[in-house]
């Protein structure tokens, strides 16, 4: 089976959040992760779109019947986000970043920007929907076209995943996104993953996004010749896209191979039955799940020898069916093609007395509540079979992080859009905003102007200290200013193991560096200490004077006359732990040696 199937065919949607404050509150545009202040506990319906329909997937999500807990805080989330409280206009610095944007990709804008709501009903958003407004359309980047261009809210942060229920943490929900959507120009992994990472240079250009893991994602759109669009949320890693969308599109060649071998035959599933006898002496954690839940089999046709056939290494046909009972708040399934001793059985008799299974069937069990089961198989397992032969269906996974995806939920349609009633309508055509230089462009510009290197400036703007780094260097030599923000962060965790953000107290050292206060040559030893107590004893390393840095310097020449330069320098700045400037100490040790 070749890496990558006929026909690759992909679209990116670039998910990318923005600083400032929240797209439709004054809240804060931070995402935390400290213990919330208070808690809420909400059941959430889908309602009907402008069709009038209800959509495929905000229905699905409903089915489950899942109750959510929303954690919040009183200083950086509001009634907004609670859904409390109607959300005020749109934030304009949030509206001038998306109409940047806009023109750095060649987008018309629309004549009129609509706030629309989403349906989303799977607990991520307090309201069940989330606002998104298209703002322009009819782009590029590089040879693909780009679609549109939206602004939206961010999702609230999942917190943890149950059966009954989830948590999420308010603080995201609300967050500013911009979406950039691309047509399906992409035709192989390593360009999906050059388009991905020259949007990234669009969007880190502007000097408006939020920098770090979680803030950009990609959800990745993939098709092969003879299968179906098949959405991927949640791509972070670039490096890690090209090895997903090889897997993908095995993934589905692999069940499009399928639906030919099981062509026309009958993949019926039995009624659900309660098999937990046959584990009634097994050993390991089915066992224990016993003593409160029950296993439940379900008998297929047809079906024998199927769930342990690999679409690609390490992922199998019952892989992909245990992904939807995961989406239900299962642990996935145990089936028929798997080694019964994994589950403390020595062999699948008795399972299969129960379920009266055929030497053509297959059989899947369940562990958990009996009616939660019943409704798991009838709405999700039992149609995914049948699916199997169909091929590909056209679906949402979600990005595992290490090459396979797991099933979401079904591909949502235009049922889930209807308009939001508490925004006005607005232009942006008439935005004034100024268009950035891009970084490619402007990297070797500013590497030449403070002489270091494009390596340096490229790791500045990732770590957004690039501004910082501009108002220092105006005022110190360059060279040091870029190493204290780039360099010694990673220099200290790797040599020493210390973990220490730089920018805590950057311009303090900066500014006592200037003011002659404290030594270049104490750098090291002043964020060792800030990173130990949280706070730095500048006394401590105030610089001798002249008269007692001599002293010093005759006093290790006198006991070592015959050691060479590089020994003394090193024995008196040793001596002096950072309270002298290297350069000083250097001419000084010469002079007393001649």
């Amino acid at each position: 089976m070749s890496k990558q199937s006929d026909g690759f065919k992909a679209g990116l949607e670039i998910h990318q959040q923005l600083s400032g404050t929240k797209l439709f509150c004054n809240c804060p545009a931070q995402i935390r992760e400290d213990e919330p202040d208070f808690s809420v506990l909400r059941m959430i319906r889908a309602s009907q779109g402008e069709s009038g329909d209800v959509d495929v997937a905000a229905a699905h999500a409903q089915s489950k019947q899942k109750k959510y807990v929303y954690q919040g805080y009183h200083d950086s989330t509001c009634l907004v986000e609670l859904d409390d409280e109607p959300v005020s206009a749109p934030s304009v610095r949030a509206v001038e970043t998306a109409a940047m944007v806009s023109r750095m990709l060649g987008m018309t804008f629309v004549d009129t920007v609509h706030v629309m709501r989403k349906a989303v009903v799977d607990g991520s958003n307090t309201s069940g929907f989330q606002r998104t407004m298209v703002v322009s359309l009819n782009g590029k980047i590089n040879d693909v076209r780009v679609d549109r261009l939206c602004l939206e809210e961010d999702s609230c942060r999942v917190v943890s995943r149950e059966q009954e229920q989830d948590i999420y943490n308010l603080s995201r929900l609300g967050i500013p996104l911009l979406e950039i959507t691309t047509l399906p120009d992409i035709t192989s992994p390593e360009h999906l993953k050059e388009t991905a990472k020259a949007l990234g240079m669009v969007l880190r250009s502007t000097g408006r996004v939020k920098r770090g893991l979680g803030t950009i994602r990609q959800d990745v759109n993939i098709s092969v010749s003879g299968g179906r669009r098949v959405e991927i949320k949640g791509v972070q890693d670039l490096d890690g896209m090209v090895v997903l969308a090889e897997n993908e599109s095995l993934r589905q060649q692999g069940l499009i191979t399928l639906s030919k071998t099981l062509a026309k035959k009958d993949l019926s599933c039995s009624a659900p039955k309660d098999v937990s006898s046959a584990f009634s002496k097994s050993t390991g954690w089915v066992a224990k799940a016993l003593k409160k839940d029950r296993v439940v089999g379900v008998r297929v046709s047809n079906l024998s020898g199927v769930l342990g056939t690999e679409l690609f290494p390490e992922y199998r046909v019952g892989t992909e069916l245990a992904g939807y009972a995961k989406a239900w708040g299962f642990g996935g399934i145990i089936h028929s093609d798997e080694d019964p001793k994994k589950y403390g059985l020595t062999s699948w008799d008795e399972v299969k007395k129960l379920l009266a299974v055929k030497n053509d069937d297959a059989f899947f069990l369940l562990v958990g509540d009996v009616d939660r089961i019943k409704e798991c198989v009838s709405v999700a397992l039992a149609p995914r079979i049948t699916q199997f032969l169909e091929g590909v269906p056209s679906e949402v996974r979600k990005d595992n992080g290490d090459g396979t995806t797991t099933y979401l939920r079904p591909m949502p349609g235009a049922a889930r859009m209807y308009p939001e009633t508490d925004v006005h309508t607005f232009s942006i055509k008439d935005v004034d905003v100024e268009v950035p230089e891009l970084l490619s462009v402007r990297i070797p510009k500013l590497a030449k102007l403070h002489k270091i290197s494009e390596d340096f400036v490229s790791e500045l703007i990732r770590q957004d200290r690039l501004e910082l780094f501009e108002h220092w260097s105006q005022k110190l030599p360059a060279t040091l200013v870029a190493d204290v923000l780039v360099v010694r962060e990673k220099d200290l965790k790797r040599r020493n193991n210390i973990d220490v953000d730089v920018l805590g107290v950057a311009d303090e050292l900066f500014l006592r560096i200037q003011n002659n206060e404290v030594s270049k040559d104490a750098v090291d030893d002043i964020l060792t200490q800030f990173a130990k107590k949280g706070r730095v004893d500048w006394s401590s390393f105030k610089p001798v004077d002249e008269f007692e840095l001599k002293r010093v310097i005759e006093d290790v020449v006198k006991k070592d006359p015959d050691a060479p330069f590089g020994a003394l320098m090193g024995q008196a700045m040793k001596r002096l732990a950072g309270k002298a400037d290297g350069q000083t100490v250097s001419r000084l040790i010469k002079e007393a040696l001649k």
